[in-house]
Parts: C-alpha cells; sequence; structure tokens
C-alpha cells in the first residue's frame, strides 16, 4: 500500500508530533507546525495521534493513491479534492485504487495535513520521524518530498479493521467516507489577537515598549518559514537593551532583535538565541500561529500563566474526547 507523489507542493514534508528530549544538544524538536491539525487528521483514520502525516504548505500538491486507502485532511493551507470530488475537512474518506489527490487554494490558512490509515513509514532518527532538513533527519532521507517520492503505510492492519465502517458518499461510486467527523474550527482567524505569556524579559522593557507591543498590530514578512517568523510593525526599541547570554528558547518563543523587530519561533526553531525573550505564544495558540501567512497582520494579548495552563488543559481534554468517541466508532 502506497501513496506517489506527483506534484509536492510549495513545501511538504513528513511529520509527527517532535523529538522531544534533545534540546540540551542542540537538536531541535522540529515536528508538525499544527499539531492539532495532525492529531486530528490521525485519529480520523483510526491512527495513534502521534503518528507521521505529510505536512503540506498552501496548495499545489498532487497525489495517486496506488493501492485503496483511507485518508483524512485537515487544516487551513488547502482544500482536499478526491479526482473531482471536493473532500470535507475533517472526515475520512476510503478511496480506490489509481485515485487522484488534490490540494487547492483555501484562504483560511497555509498549513494542511494528511493523514492514512496505518501511517507512513519514514526513517525514525531520535526517536521521531518529524523531518529536519538542515540536518537531513526524519521522514524521507531527511528532505522535503519530490515528484516520484514513493510513501509507503506503515500497518496494513488498521486500514483493514477500519475499512468496514465506510458508506459511498453521495452520488459519487469512487469515494466512500465515514458518517462522523471533525467538523469543530482547529485554528483560528488570523485576525484573532495571539495570546501570550510574560516572557523572562519582560521586564527588560519599557512601559512605552510594552504598551507598543500590546497595542500595535504586527506584519508576517516573507522572511518566514519552519524556524520562526519576522514581524514587521514599531520598533519596540525606546533605550539599549541589555547585553545576554545566548540561553534557551523554543517553539513560540517571541524575540526582539536589536533593532526592535520581533521574531516568533516555530517548529524549527534553534534551542538556544541572544536576544531578549520578551513572551512566549500560550501553547493552545502554536497552531494558529502555523496558519499564518506572509503580509497577514497579528496582535498580541497578555493572559496570565494560570490561563494558559487552564486552556493547554481544555485542549488536551477536547483531544482525549474526540479520539475516545472515533475509538469507539471503530470498533
Amino acid at each position: 500500500m502506497s501513496l506517489r507523489i506527483i506534484q509536492p507542493g510549495m513545501y511538504s514534508s513528513m511529520q509527527d508530533l517532535g523529538r522531544s528530549g534533545y534540546r540540551a544538544i542542540g537538536v531541535p524538536e522540529s515536528g508538525a507546525m499544527d499539531t492539532q491539525s495532525a492529531q486530528i487528521a490521525n485519529i480520523l483514520v483510526g491512527n495513534r495521534a502521534s503518528d507521521t502525516v505529510i505536512e503540506f504548505t498552501h496548495h499545489g500538491a498532487a497525489l495517486i493513491a496506488e493501492s485503496p486507502m483511507i485518508v483524512a485532511h485537515c487544516g487551513g493551507g488547502a482544500s482536499l479534492w478526491i479526482n473531482d470530488y471536493p473532500a470535507v475537512s475533517g472526515r475520512g474518506y476510503l478511496v480506490k485504487q489509481s485515485t487522484l489527490l488534490q490540494l487547492k487554494s483555501n484562504p483560511s490558512g497555509y498549513r494542511s495535513y494528511l493523514a492514512v490509515s496505518g501511517g507512513f513509514e519514514a526513517s525514525l532518527d531520535l526517536g521521531s520521524s518529524s523531518t529536519y532538513t538542515p540536518a537531513a533527519m526524519g521522514g524521507l532521507n531527511g528532505r522535503i518530498l519530490k515528484t516520484g517520492d514513493q510513501l509507503r503505510i506503515r500497518d496494513q492492519d488498521v486500514f483493514q479493521r477500519v475499512s468496514q465502517y465506510f458508506y459511498p458518499s453521495g452520488n459519487n461510486n469512487d469515494v466512500k467516507a465515514t458518517s462522523w467527523g471533525y467538523y469543530g474550527r482547529h485554528y483560528q482567524n488570523a485576525a484573532s489577537a495571539i495570546r501570550i505569556i510574560k516572557g523572562p524579559e519582560w521586564d527588560c522593557f519599557t512601559n512605552n515598549a510594552i504598551e507598543t507591543f500590546l497595542n500595535s498590530s504586527f506584519r508576517i514578512t516573507t522572511q518566514s518559514n519552519r524556524m520562526g517568523f519576522r514581524l514587521q510593525g514599531k520598533s519596540l526599541i525606546t533605550e539599549p537593551l541589555p547585553e545576554l547570554i545566548s540561553t534557551n528558547v523554543t517553539m513560540g518563543t517571541i524575540q526582539v532583535t536589536h533593532e526592535g523587530d520581533l521574531i516568533m519561533l516555530m517548529a524549527d526553531a534553534q534551542t538556544t538565541g541572544g536576544y531578549p525573550r520578551i513572551a512566549q505564544i500560550a501553547s493552545t495558540d502554536l497552531s494558529a500561529c502555523a496558519q499564518l501567512k506572509p503580509d497577514e497582520e497579528i496582535r498580541f494579548t497578555l493572559i496570565s500563566a494560570e490561563e494558559a495552563e487552564d486552556l493547554y488543559l481544555k485542549k488536551e481534554r477536547d483531544m482525549f474526547l474526540l479520539s475516545e468517541y472515533i475509538q469507539m466508532k471503530y470498533r
């Protein structure tokens, strides 16, 4: 059972939930930028939430199913079309051999995820299949996907177990779907304020700088990628900042450069940095950040660490309940 890449799209790679536990030796976590969408896609096809998926950046990718398989697509970066059939994001589909899967334009976000029942075979480096191209780790030979790549399915037993629960989808005889799915919005509009908590160097900034930070819009520049987003807006430098010894940073850390610009670190972020850390994005909003496109504007809103923890626990509870519900359907 396999899926073949016909067109890879802008930047497509194999990802799981990241390689944790190695930041102390300088290895980034990597993993899916929008972990929530990746997990939902896996759950919908009967996988573990942590299984390997394909992460697509924007639209333009096309793939051929070289055998019957079950797929699910989540995220705002593109819309999935199965042959000429528009699939619903957040629902599982059983497709026949030689079915064409295409990722077409969707203005809602920037990244989306495709899961298959049984998960994809991928290289495991330090316990994770996540692709980290600077070190050629994980995924398919540590690189982004290209035309002609054949992606094999790891566990065919999952496909056999869940395929009996799929039903004809409308008048299309080539596609079957579950009668259930996840139809909630798992990413927010870019116009919504991103929630943050105070960073370690928050008190190094003047009141005017903090006011600018919390009351201004910032634009995502084209100098943005999986490592981090550079934001353009009003400068936060009102007086010289102290020189810092390089210290730990992680996904969601917001740094301020010597010019007063913001850098928002993402999944492939380095493990240490010397710029002051003005804030940390609440983990529940990192998936929303992954859907931001160049030239979009965002704002930030300050919450307490306790509020951020409550949001995290609610998100984890919702994901657990979704997983339990889908598993019950597939029994």
